[in-house]
């Protein structure tokens, strides 16, 4: 059993006339606890019904909520709009809670003692504020030793290149999928490129042990710093819904790579929870 940090939003997927708890480090965490893992979870919550909901749930789950903070802020939200090619498009409120997510000098030692085996992070919250920001880099200076598994889970205008380059150069782990490929070896490298490639030029400039690319209908490919490449194809689903998807991907495949080390294990229980997943409608 591994214990791992998931640090980021916590907010609701409010579709008409339904909510479902979310946000992506979120899910990431719900599902190592439904793979019998121990998730931490560095977030912050509103001191309103949503945030009390969240919490209640969240236990319920099986996820460890010791670092969830409660503020003043309203408990964060994704508006979810869905596309016709099931694809889905988000509007996210701003000055919310998890825009204030903090980690104090307490929580830290705790942490340190807790020495969880991995830490789980994106580029949503710590883009969006400069509070959550030093949280992270306070969790991932603190376990030096924590596989730092970086889902890049891009979101229009809460990215750029600084906050790429850094959150990839203080990974183990790179999660992103094709389309996130495109975008990134254009805004790093000046060119679009294929992800064998990408991946090559990620090992050359920054210290990821491995890259880990989904690819949709075509399945999953992981590339390992000494050349290796592996790929899963996808399994056959009637889609539903496609949030969280990638972060039950993410959890399935850090949570077997941390048991074997061996990335074709990895990317199969990826797939697997991934088309579970995009099989119903929520994240979880």
């Amino acid at each position: 059993m591994s214990k791992i940090l998931c640090v980021g939003e916590t907010l609701f997927d409010i579709y008409p006339g339904r909510r479902y708890l979310g946000g992506a480090p979120l899910n990431v965490a719900v599902h190592l606890a439904k793979l019998g893992e121990t998730p931490y979870l560095l977030s912050a919550v509103g001191r309103d019904e949503p945030g009390r909901a969240a919490l209640e749930e969240l236990a319920q789950r099986g996820v460890d909520c010791r670092f969830v903070t409660v503020n003043d802020q309203p408990t964060g939200t994704a508006v979810v709009h869905p596309e016709l090619d099931g694809d889905q498009r988000f509007d996210l409120p701003e000055n919310v809670a998890y825009d204030l997510i903090t980690l104090s000098d307490a929580s830290l030692a705790e942490l340190i003692h807790l020495a969880p085996d991995a830490v789980v992070f994106g580029t949503l919250a710590q883009k969006r504020s400069k509070v959550t920001a030093e949280a992270l880099d306070r969790a991932l200076d603190a376990l030096p030793k924590a596989e730092a598994f970086f889902d890049v889970n891009l979101r229009k205008q809460y990215y750029d290149e600084d906050i790429l380059s850094l959150s990839i150069g203080r990974s183990s782990i790179l999660k992103l999928n094709d389309d996130e490929v495109d975008t990134l070896s254009f805004l790093l490298f000046d060119t679009v490129m294929d992800a064998g490639r990408f991946a090559r030029f990620i090992f050359s400039d920054f210290p990821c042990h491995s890259v880990v690319v989904t690819q949709g209908s075509r399945g999953a490919t992981a590339y390992g710093r000494d050349f290796e490449v592996f790929h899963e194809e996808a399994l056959p689903v009637d889609v539903v819904d496609t949030v969280g998807a990638g972060d039950a991907f993410a959890a399935a495949y850090l949570s077997e790579w941390l048991r074997t080390h061996d990335l074709q294990k990895a990317l199969a229980a990826g797939n697997k929870n991934g088309a579970r997943t995009a099989s119903h409608a929520g994240a979880f």
